[in-house]
């Protein structure tokens, strides 16, 4: 199974779905600013085939590893800057070696 993470690459964009009014409770608006390391991280920029090009979509490989490196609370809104690592590939490798035995 394939699995995929998506991200929208505009500021406002990223904060008009953040701050969308819901009724739930239990749901904190959140932005994250995403640092990845082109070389060692699969993505793809999918903006030309996706069924909302101005949200310039990127989508991340199920092994990529978001590691947080701060939070910080700003009018309500969560500022979380978190970088790319290939430490999911290792967890990935791992898993499989253990599920093979």
């Amino acid at each position: 199974m394939y699995y995929i993470y998506q991200r929208v690459t505009e500021k406002p964009l990223a904060l008009h779905f953040s701050l969308k009014p819901t009724q739930r409770q239990d749901v904190v608006p959140a932005l994250f600013r995403i640092q990845n390391d082109i070389k060692n991280i699969v993505f793809a920029d999918i903006s030309h085939s996706s069924e909302f090009p101005p949200e310039e979509e990127i989508l991340f490989d199920i092994n990529a590893c978001f590691l947080i490196e701060s939070n910080q609370e700003h009018d309500s809104l969560q500022n979380i800057k978190i970088h790319l690592s290939t430490e999911g590939h290792n967890i990935t490798e791992d898993y499989l070696e253990l599920a093979q035995q």
